[in-house]
């Protein structure tokens, strides 16, 4: 899992684009364009694209209340609360209404992804432990 995430994470040296994540991602969505409707790629996108939204919102809001910034000044907007807040509500309403498979399916993603973290995390740790 090591490796194959050190893969991904190769940049092309000219452009700094993470070329193998790219081709990878291109190889994912063409098997999917053929084994699939349009309608179902584009539920698929929508429901996957509100979970990352959602991720995105509660992590900056988190960020901004703690004074953490990667670069420069904390990100310092007076709304950001609320903005996080109506951004979350959206997405778990744009997810709400998807069909009781799409959402079942949306959530078998999430806990494979999970998975897949913690198994790349634990054999990351047990790397460095034998170092």
């Amino acid at each position: 899992m090591v490796c194959c995430r050190r893969a991904l994470g190769r940049v092309y040296p000219r452009t700094h684009a993470p070329h193998v994540a790219i081709l990878c991602f291109a190889i994912l969505a063409a098997i999917l364009a053929l084994t699939g409707t349009f309608a179902e790629l584009a539920v698929l996108s929508s429901l996957a694209t509100a979970g990352l939204y959602i991720v995105g919102c509660a992590a900056a809001w988190r960020l901004a209340r703690r004074g953490i910034a990667h670069a420069g000044v904390p990100l310092n907007f007076r709304w950001l609360g609320l903005g996080a807040i109506i951004g979350i509500t959206s997405m778990l309403s744009v997810i709400a209404l998807a069909a009781r498979l799409e959402i079942l399916g949306l959530a078998a993603l999430i806990g494979l992804s999970a998975v897949a973290y913690l198994v790349a995390t634990r054999s990351r740790t047990a790397v460095l432990q034998k170092k």
